[in-house]
């Protein structure tokens, strides 16, 4: 596809765009425009809105003129199905991944090194990943510190509660695949089933999509390399959904059309 090279070129750019990424300041302020809005992006990417986003794309997509209302059907559960086992995959395997890797945060990174004479994690990063198989003792750690009274990096209220949540590894970034995946697999598919007067929305998806992952970066709750491995990871499961669509739309779906088209035919003719 040719949106694939331009996509993971405008993720790498978080290494060099300036201040976005955590790691070479000056960054953007954390009680600023810029960070409250990359708070609302990142909060329409969460994982409890990604399969709603996946839905309303299905939907868009089985709502295209000149098929059939039997058709329809078929679609939307083909592609839902396809998409909900491929997220639920994905969910199984963030956890292992992110585990195996063990790459801090950016943010907890921050905690543990600032300021340089009374670090504010109070630990070193390696003790805040050892409190135990729970996140629950993390975040209790993170409550302890990210407290209204809280003024080492100063920030927005909800984006210091927000920071608070930040209890697991960063690498890769789950923000980042679901964001690509469903932006992906929505122009995959709408670049074989979709008028192009219908593309506009597809498009409108990518850069909403690559905005949630600038966001990540922005925030500091990921690093450039988190959010280009998150993404690329999320470009090829819609490959992958994209290419399993497209075999079960052809082998289940667009011989019985054709079929009753033929019918229909018939009767016409008689």
């Amino acid at each position: 596809m040719v949106y694939i090279i331009p996509a993971l070129a405008l993720l790498a750019l978080t290494f060099v765009m300036p201040r976005v990424n955590p790691y070479r300041p000056p960054l953007f302020d954390l009680d600023g425009p810029i960070a409250i809005f990359a708070y609302y992006l990142t909060l329409s990417g969460a994982g409890n809105i990604a399969p709603l986003t996946a839905t309303l794309i299905v939907l868009f997509l089985v709502a295209r003129p000149g098929i059939s209302f039997v058709r329809r059907i078929k679609e939307f559960v083909i592609l839902w199905l396809i998409v909900f086992v491929i997220m639920q995959g994905w969910t199984f395997a963030e956890v292992r991944l992110k585990n195996m890797f063990q790459q801090p945060r950016p943010v907890i990174v921050g905690l543990a090194t600032e300021p340089a004479a009374a670090p504010s994690l109070q630990m070193t990063l390696e003790d805040f990943y050892k409190l135990g198989e729970n996140p629950n003792e993390r975040r209790a750690q993170l409550a302890k510190i990210l407290t209204p009274e809280f003024k080492t990096i100063p920030m927005d209220e909800r984006i210091r509660v927000h920071w608070a949540g930040m209890t697991d590894y960063g690498f890769p970034s789950g923000h980042s695949v679901g964001a690509m995946m469903n932006a992906m697999f929505f122009l995959a598919m709408g670049l074989s089933y979709l008028s192009v007067r219908r593309m506009w929305l597809p498009h409108l998806v990518l850069v909403w999509s690559l905005l949630i992952c600038y966001s990540r970066p922005t925030l500091r709750e990921h690093s450039p390399t988190q959010v280009l491995a998150g993404g690329t990871i999320g470009i090829c499961l819609a490959l992958i959904a994209f290419m399993v669509a497209r075999l079960l739309i052809a082998r289940f779906v667009e011989p019985a059309e054709s079929r009753s088209q033929a019918t229909r035919l018939q009767h016409s003719a008689t």
